[in-house]
């Protein structure tokens, strides 16, 4: 799945950045213009790729030389700095605690919900709605 998107990606780069000048790759399927790019008719002249000997009679020769010098034209990757990625700090960072050391219970423990009042209510509520009615004794 991720090569399907990658490739998809790569077709729809190389047709914006390198052939939108050459009609009839512009307008053609994605398979088609692998079939005339990378189907190469040429021999390596020189070490590492570098340098091609396309066929004069080959068809899109001028779309393949066009194709490769605007993508070898194109500016390197930049990368942003480590820095620049970091997030801002937000006030003073705490001082560093000795390894092992435990923070105190009063910064680790949750806070206990306030039922002052709450639970009065509560329990009136509870006890009015379960009250026995009052067998009167005579």
């Amino acid at each position: 799945m991720l090569s399907a998107n990658l490739t998809a990606d790569r077709d729809a780069w190389v047709r914006l950045l390198a052939v939108r000048d050459h009609a009839d790759l512009v307008d053609a399927e994605p398979g088609t213009r692998r079939f005339r790019l990378c189907r190469l008719r040429a021999r390596i002249a020189k070490h590492a790729r570098r340098l091609l000997r396309i066929e004069a009679t080959w068809p899109w020769a001028n779309a393949f030389t066009t194709c490769g010098r605007r993508l070898s034209e194109l500016p390197a990757v930049t990368r942003p700095s480590v820095l620049s990625r970091r997030r801002p700090e937000r006030g003073r960072p705490a001082p560093p605690r000795a390894r092992g050391a435990r923070r105190s219970r009063s910064v680790t423990r949750r806070p206990t919900p306030d039922c002052r009042g709450h639970c009065e209510r509560t329990a009136e509520s509870l006890s009015a709605r379960t009250s026995l009615p009052d067998r009167g004794k005579g």
